[in-house]
């Protein structure tokens, strides 16, 4: 199977759509301390989303490479919130 920007459109909508309902669902738990680090988590799994597309769209080394930074950021930074949230 091939994969179209039209599903990693759909993978991005979808990123966007858990992370509403999670929100909810932690906010309705009593649990908004977890919202962020779970909102980092699920940024740098959107990073890495737009840097495949970006891959797979011809786009240069440099534009890839700081959207995969920007991915260590969002998992170095929900590791570091989680850990926060739970003690």
């Amino acid at each position: 199977m091939t994969v179209t920007p039209v599903m990693l459109d759909a993978i991005l909508v979808l990123i966007g759509a858990e992370f509403l309902l999670i929100g909810l669902f932690l906010r309705a738990r009593g649990q908004k301390r977890l919202i962020v680090p779970v909102g980092a988590f699920l940024l740098s799994g959107l990073a890495l989303m737009l840097a495949l597309k970006l891959a797979l769209g011809g786009a240069t080394g440099g534009a890839i490479a700081g959207l995969l930074a920007m991915s260590f950021v969002g998992h170095a930074g929900a590791l570091v919130l989680a850990w926060r949230a739970v003690k």
